[in-house]
This record gives structure tokens, sequence and C-alpha cells, in this order.
């Protein structure tokens, strides 16, 4: 079913290769908020600072060395103002904060006063409970404290205290003393290296919690100004570094991600560098458990151009970082390899002037007997000869293959083609240096092993580098590169677009692309490109003077639903070659492809955008779209966006096109938006502007006239509602739960037919099956889910809540209701599913399931020709979802709703045939409403074949789990179905006399 909005293959959004930034376990950077201080009232830091310049000391609060303060409280927004006098001889203070509600930030500084973009140090934890230690700079005797209520506090306690000593130190090689802290607490060390050390190792060890290790030479650290870092997930953390030339003091700051206890804390000087690596020579193997780091050192041979390192392992899954002359790690590194495997194959040429490489091999997923070789290379690696096409390649899943290729002398631009018929290659390209899936010039990542790129040969440039990465094994694919004198953009297969006329009619099959060359009028100002089609789907992808790496980088595009496309821009200053890439979605016939060149800034032109559909958004940094919206109900337009973290998206609404005055505006600091238009008249035209305050790739935009307020408590009949469309319901924060209601807010929705999910979301619109904060989605109009009503700090959430009920299949007369519960509820059918393994032709026993629970079962074909399966039961509805050689602990309702061998009948009684194709079956039993006396059984037959024994593993319980529509066509494999409780009977001794 069509959503109405698109889904573009996950390998185009994150390259299928790259983990979330070192598995990112901070949505922030250990517990601060991203750019928190800019929400900060400058005015008022400056106007408070101002008063006391001018007025008397009254007005800023005196800390005494070492005495707490009075308790303070303070009204979100405000600042309290505080100095304190150090004690003569001190060499540093350390400042606390202590409270048990609110948040406050504390920003200090030497003898001027702080505020939120000017300050020497500062805490910015997520409660009232701040630490900071520093040291006392030549010549600064007062220190400045400026406490920011960034939620309102009370009581709390601040205290600043002199020493004039150093802080405890480490002993060299000698763990520390067991040490303990509660969540978000800092634990300040110290430590004198040897004084011949090159490098230092500090460890730490514990079966707790987690820690954040910190570190810094000579001065004391924080979690956003440090030399050094771990951040693993436990309280186990291993950092190796040189020590820099004329350095002496390393100051270690632990803190308290979750609290732990019982930690040793270990710090040791090395008068050498670490075990190096044989050039040419395998290490010995290797074995890490998970979040383990192991360090290594490699010296390439003196006349050395280029390093090949490779690991290979059979198990688990490590990622590698590399560094010339210094220690890497996951957040600062040359190089790095990230392959979802214990396999990585990284080559790369030896900067000028270095000498040493380190390695860091950190254990992602737990792994053995690991194998790492680097080896040194004095020449670069093969090149392709111009226009000869290569040798056939074939590789494995994961594998790289890296070419080279040096264009002619006068050569201004280079074209290089892959061809195959089989398998998934991806190809980067970088000039001068290798490349890798993190860091190239140019990519290509289409479906297939079959690439195209075009691009100018740089200024200054020589050599292209080029890495083949099979996102799916191939075989015998041909690589050929070839350079021309003519200017980018002559090759016959960019097609010429004059300025505004329209192109001949174009058609494409899906994921086929067609490229065009504009070159803009000597006096324009500005471009807008039109598509114009009436069928299928495509999306376009523009950039000046360079093809576009099209779905992954662009300077412009237009992905709205449909082969209508609209985009106008500022030309950039110098450019004056428009390249467009018109990428097929969908299979289209016919479109036509207009570039027309503008004397001025663009003038606002909107596309229309239906309510009530779910599009897909991508926009770069300072880009924006019109909309025109027109209101059919005469119900309050609501639109509203949601995208991934570290986009900001802004929207505003107005009935004047040519002034574009806001009639009303949503600008928050991220890409979740809310807003509400009205009220309006059917008919009315309305235009809405988004724009990307900073680029904002795969988010969702959803303008809607269907939304509902209701209440708590209250039933609500939901409008009856096609395939893959929603209806939308909203309960105002001014109707949340007082503080003496319950814990959680649960909604349930109950209808007799179809296939109906139910999504709930905070402040915002749940969107796409992915932004949401709790959903239920089970395989009928029955659902049920719930939100808790406080923050984890025990604070009442004062934000609207949105549902969405969001039509799997069509449905009519569900009920929908919120109420107020003492614990969550969420349905769920692989929640409380187990496994249950039975042999070939083995009956199970008799078992029963609730409505939308599930079960599981795998058997062990003996034989290799087809093997049918059957359920049998008499009363509710109950369907099956088959698997080959599935891994259970990962299965989802996504895999669920794509399943291709099921049977879904309209009652319990399920049978079907398919070929035997894997070593283990898997089979999902669910029940769409409650069935009892089920009984399972498959049943291979034809040749004997070798056993092998089952591997299947509990499944660990699935929380959050989505699915998105699907076709839900029955597969030609599946036998035709049995209808209904007709031939219940008639099925049971057909079963009975089978088993």
């Amino acid at each position: 079913a069509d959503t109405g909005h698109k889904s573009h293959d996950a390998k185009f959004i994150n390259q299928g290769i790259l983990k979330d930034s070192f598995k990112a376990k901070k949505a922030a950077t250990v517990g601060l908020r991203p750019s928190k201080s800019f929400n900060v009232n400058l005015s008022v830091f400056k106007q408070r600072t101002l008063q006391a310049d001018s007025n008397s000391s009254s007005d800023i609060l005196t800390l005494e060395d070492g005495i707490p303060s009075d308790p303070i409280s303070a009204a979100t927004g405000d600042i309290t103002l505080m100095g304190y006098l150090r004690s003569a001889d001190a060499t540093s203070v350390i400042c606390t904060t202590q409270g048990d509600d609110g948040d406050l930030d504390i920003y200090v500084s030497w003898d001027s006063f702080p505020d939120p973009t000017d300050f020497d140090h500062s805490g910015q934890m997520l409660t009232s409970n701040e630490v900071q230690s520093f040291p006392v700079p030549v010549g600064s005797s007062k220190l400045f404290i400026s406490l920011y209520a960034f939620e309102a506090y009370s009581n709390v306690i601040a205290t600043c205290t002199s020493n004039t000593e150093d802080i405890l130190n480490l002993e060299d090689g000698f763990p520390s003393d067991p040490i303990s802290a509660a969540t978000d607490d800092t634990t300040l060390l110290g430590f004198l290296p040897s004084a011949n050390a090159t490098s230092v190792i500090c460890t730490t060890q514990g079966d707790d919690g987690d820690l954040d290790l910190y570190l810094s030479w000579d001065s004391f650290p924080d979690p956003t100004d440090y030399d050094h870092s771990g951040q693993m997930l436990t309280s186990n953390e291993v950092q190796s570094f040189p020590v820099p030339v004329g350095s002496s003091k390393l100051f270690i700051s632990l803190y308290a991600f979750e609290a732990y206890s019982n930690v040793i804390a270990t710090c040791t000087s090395n008068t050498e560098d670490i075990l190096n690596l044989e050039d040419g020579f395998p290490s010995d193997p290797i074995s890490a458990a998970t979040d383990d780091t192991t360090l290594l050192g490699f010296l390439p041979s003196a006349n050395a151009t280029s390093v090949i390192c490779t690991t290979q392992g059979d198990d688990g899954d490590l990622d590698i970082y590399l560094s010339w002359d210094s220690f890497p790690d996951p957040t600062d590194y040359d190089h790095s390899g990230q392959m979802p495997s214990s396999n990585e194959n990284l080559s790369f040429p030896v900067p000028a002037g270095s000498s040493k490489l380190f390695i860091l091999l950190n254990a992602f997923e737990a792994y053995t007997n690991v194998v790492v070789t680097c080896t040194s290379s004095t020449s670069d690696v093969l090149n392709l000869e111009g226009g000869i096409p290569s040798d056939p390649i074939s590789a494995r899943t994961g594998d790289a293959t890296l070419l080279g290729f040096t264009p002619t002398a006068n050569a201004a631009s280079v074209t290089c083609t892959t061809e195959g018929d089989n398998g998934d290659l991806d190809i980067y390209v970088l000039w001068d240096s290798f490349p890798d899936p993190t860091e190239f010039d140019h990519s290509g990542q289409l479906p297939g092993s079959t690439e195209t790129l075009t691009f100018p040969v740089p200024p200054g440039s020589s050599t292209l580098f080029i890495m083949l990465y099979a996102f799916e094994a191939y075989s015998n694919v041909i690589v050929t590169c070839a350079s021309t004198t003519e200017d980018f953009g002559s090759d016959p297969e960019i097609l010429p677009l004059e300025d505004g006329i329209p192109s001949e009619p174009i058609s494409a099959a899906q994921n086929d692309f067609t490229v065009f060359k504009f070159r803009a009028s000597a006096d324009a100002a500005s471009v807008t490109c039109t598509t114009e089609g009436d069928n299928g789907d495509l999306d376009i992808y523009l950039s000046w003077e360079s093809l576009p790496e099209f779905i992954y980088d662009f300077e412009h595009s237009g992905q709205d639903l449909g082969s209508n496309e609209m985009v106008s821009f500022l030309i950039p200053p110098g450019s004056s070659t428009l390249f467009v890439v018109v990428y097929a979605f969908e299979a289209y016939t016919n479109a036509i492809v207009t570039c027309t060149s503008g004397a001025g800034a663009p003038s606002p032109s909107a596309a229309p955008l239906p309510l009530n559909t779910l599009f897909q958004l991508s926009l770069s940094a300072g880009e924006e779209r019109v909309y025109e919206l027109t209101a059919s109900s005469g119900n309050d337009i609501v639109c509203f966006t949601n995208g991934p973290e570290g986009g900001d998206l802004d929207m505003f609404a107005t009935s004047d096109l040519a002034t574009l005055v806001p009639d009303a505006s949503s600008s928050g600091p991220d890409s979740e938006e809310v807003l509400e238009i009205g009220p309006v008249v059917p008919g009315q035209r309305v235009f809405l502007v988004v724009s990307a305050f900073t680029g904002t790739k795969d988010a969702y935009i959803e303008c809607i006239d269907n939304l509902l307020t209701i209440q708590r408590g209250t039933q609500i009949s939901v409008p009856d509602t096609k395939q893959g469309q929603s209806q939308y319901f909203r309960i105002p924060f001014n109707m949340s739960p007082s503080t003496s209601a319950a814990a959680y807010t649960t909604c349930e929705i109950v209808g007799p037919n179809g296939d109906a999910d139910l999504y709930i979301k905070w402040g915002g619109f749940p969107a796409a099956g992915e932004f949401f904060d709790s959903s239920g989605v089970c395989f009928s109009s029955e659902d049920v889910a719930s939100v808790p009503n406080q923050l984890s700090g025990g604070t009442f959430i004062m934000e609207d809540l949105y549902i969405q009920v969001f039509a799997f299949k069509d449905f009519s007369e569900v009920v929908l209701e919120c109420t107020e519960s003492s614990a969550p509820k969420q349905t769920d059918p692989l929640k409380y599913a187990t496994n249950q393994v039975l042999a070939d032709g083995e009956s199970s026993s008799s078992f029963r399931l609730e409505t939308c629970r599930g079960t599981l079962f795998s058997v062990t074909p003996d034989r290799s020709g087809n093997i049918t399966c059957i359920l049998a039961g008499v009363d509710g509805d109950a369907d099956t979802f088959l698997f080959w050689d599935l891994d259970i602990s990962s299965l989802s309702v996504n895999n669920i709703a794509d399943a291709v061998n099921r049977t879904q009948s309209e009652d319990s009684n399920e049978v079907i045939t398919i070929p035997v194709e894997g070593n283990t079956l898997t089979t999902l039993v669910v029940a769409n409403q409650e069935s009892t006396a089920l009984r399972f059984r498959c049943k291979s037959e034809g040749p004997v074949r070798a056993t092998n024994a089952p591997t299947t593993t509990i499944p660990d319980t699935t929380t959050n789990s989505t699915r998105v529509p699907t076709s839900t066509t029955s597969s030609a494999s599946l036998s035709t179905k049995i209808p209904g409780l007709m031939l219940l009977s008639s099925f049971v001794v057909m079963f009975a006399s089978w088993m």
C-alpha cells in the first residue's frame, strides 16, 4: 500500500556500511544539550552584569572559601551572580552545586563576569548538580560565577573551595583504590608520567554502571574541553596516547553517565611505543569482548608510498581507526573501517613527513582470533589504462577493491563506469589519496553493479584512486575510466537543456537516471527548473559545476510524490553551468524537463501539496520550499514536519505569495515542527513556506484537515479509512493529567475489520512509522499503546499528545479511547513470543494464543524437495509467516510485514507448501482473534538431504517495533487458502490423517 511518502532504500540513507558514529550512545555530547546555551537570553545576562558593575557589591552573593552558600532558588531563565576570592596560596579551585530539582548551568570566569558565550569554565549537566575543577591562572584572584536556571530549581547549595596542592595522584602503574559514584557525579585524579615516558595508557575497570573518561595535559578536563576521552557503554575504558612535548602532568575526570561502584583506575607510563606489527606479517590472533579496544603500531618501510592494513576474522564485528604519528580514537583519526564484520581492508598513502602508523581496534561486538596485517607498498595500486576495460573483478559481500587511474596531462574531465549483471557494488573516488565510504570526492551507490560517474579534474590533481565496495557479492564486473580534454559535461550521455525550452520527452525504468547540462544566461541571477509528467515518480538533484552525487550530496533537489517537481534558487557567484540528475524513484514515461534563467531573485512559486498525504522532504541549509494548500472541509489545517536528529526545519503560512508576510509560524530548534492554520473556509488557498536552518534529509511533511481534539476517558468513533491513509487526534496539554493522576496515558483502538495501527507522540505528530513515542501494531484493528505522563525527574509533561490511527488495511467502525493507567500497555505479537524446535513431521502440542500474540516454531527439513506446514484450530483467526534461516533475535514487525511466504485466511486453519531453500524454517504464528486448541506441524518430501542441526535463539523482547505498509497480495508460492469454518471438519480430519 502507498502511504503517500517515499522510503528510499536504506543503502542510500546510510550507505549500508557505516554505523551511527561510534554507537552514538549519547543523544548529545555526554549529557549536554546540543547548543543549549544559544537559547539563553543574553540581554538578561548583560543587564544583570551592568547592574552589578554599577551598583553596590550587594548585588553579587559572596561565597566563603569552603563554606556552602545559603539555599538558592530561581525561576526558569533567572540568573544568580556570585563572587569568590581564592586563598592566597591556592593552586586550583573546585566549585560545586547541589540540588534535588530543576536544572541549572554554571558559568565561571576569572576577574570578569561570565555569560553563556564568554566564560572560562562551564557545567551544563541535565540536573542542578554541577562539579567544576580548574587551576588558578597566574595573576588571577577573584572568580565570578553565574548560575543560569535552565529549568526552575529550589534550595540549591553552591560551594567553592581553594586547594593548595594538586588533586590526588595516581601512582605509575598502580591501581587506584576502588571508586564509586552516583549518576552525574565527577571524580578528579592526577597522574605524573615518568620523566622518559613517550606514551601513557589509562584504564578503568568496573562491573556495573557507565563512566566516561576525560583527560587533559596540564589543565583540568571537562566533557566539553579535553585532549582525550573514552565514552564506552560500560565502566571499562582504555585510552592510549603519546606524551606531548613539554607536557608534564595528566589530569583525569571520571564522569558517571550511570552510577557505578568499585571502579579501579590505572595509568601507566611507557618508555617505548606500543607493540609493532611487522611489515607484511600477520599478527598473532587477537580476541576482544564487546567495547574492548586493542592498540597496535606499524612502521612502514623507508621508501613506502602507501600502506594496506587488513583484519580477518570469522565472528563478531570490529572497527579499525588509524592515525599517523598519534594515537587514534573513534572521534579523531585519519582513516577508519567500520564494516559490519571483523573483516576490514584499508589502503592509503603515506603522508609526507609521517613515520609511524598507530592502529586502534574497537570491538563493536565481541570477536575472536582476528589477524591484523599491515603492508608497505613502494608503488601505487594497479592503474587502469585510459579507456581500456579492466580484467573482470569479483568480490564477496563487504570486500573492497582498490584501483588507480592517471588521466592525460591536458584532461578536463573523467568518466568512470562499472558494468556487471549481478550483485551490488558502490564506487568511491578520491583525487590523490585513497577513498573510503566516509571520505571521497564522488560516489555512485545505485542498486546493482552498474555505475557511471563523470566529474572534472581539479587543478593540480594527478592521480585518481578508486574503491569498489561490495554491498552485495558480485562477479565479473568490468571497470573503465577515461579522460577527455573537452569541457566537463560535453559527454554525449549528458543531454543539453536550452534556456527556457522544454526537453524532449524522457522515460525511465525504476532506478534509472537521466543527466542534463544547463547554462544560465550571462545576466541571470536565478534559475527555476521544473519537471512535468502524468505517471510514475521522479526526483531531481541539482549541483553547480559538477554532477550531483544524487541521494547523497547535492545542492538542490525536488523529491515530491509523482513526476511534477519545481525548484528555484539563486546562482552562486562564479557559477554558470548547472547539472541536473533526473532519478526514477518509480518508472515514468514522457516527462518534460525545463530550466529557465531569471534576471532577479527567484519569484515565489508554489507546488500543490495535497492534504492528508505524507511526503518525504530533503532540504540543504538555507533552501526553502513553497507549497500551496487548498482548504476542503473548513476545518483548521495543521501542518507538521518530522525528521532525524541534527536537522532544523522552520515553516510559516501566508495568504500573500507576493510579500510572504507570515500569518502563522513555527521555528523550533529541530526538524519537528507543528503549525496550525485557521480559520479557513472551503476552497481558500494558503501558502506554506518550509525552510532549512540546517541541512535536513529524509524528513517528512504532512498537512491535514482531519485533526480532532479529544479528551481522556471519552470514546471516539474513528472515521472509516482507506489503506495507506491516517486519522489524527490530539489531547491538548491543558487536559493533561493532574499531579494526582496515573503515571501513563493509554490509548486503545477496537474494530471489527481491517487492520489499524496506533502511534502516539508527545509534542508532535507521529510520522511514517519512524517518529513516535509508543505504538500498537497488531495484525488487526485492535491495538493498545501507552506513554508515560512524567519525565524521568517526576515533572509532568505539559505538551499536546498526538495520536495517529493508520490504515494498514481498509478499516471501518473503529473506536478510539484514551485513559489514564497505572502501568503501560502495548500490543506487539513478538513481545512474548518464544521459539519451539520441532523435528521434521513432528506435531506441536495443543496451544492457545490471545489476540495479537504470537509464537514461533523452527523445523529443519530432512528432505530437499518441498515442505508443507499446516496450522489447525477450532476457533478464532491465526496467520502464519515463514522465514528461512532467520536470526530470531532480529525479528521485528517489519520482517513480518515483508514476509514473502505467508498464509492469512479468515480462520485458524492455514496450509502452505514451499520449496526447501535453506537449513531451518522458522514459522511465526500470530492470532488476529483469540484462538484455542491450535496445533502446528511441518513435513518435507523429496530426496533425503544431509542432516543439519537447527540454529535458533530465543528472541529478545521487542519494543517500539515499527512496520510500513506492504502489499497484501498473496505470493504465487502459496497454496490455495481453505475458506473459513465451512471446511473445518474436513480440514481437521485431513490434518489428523496427515499426522
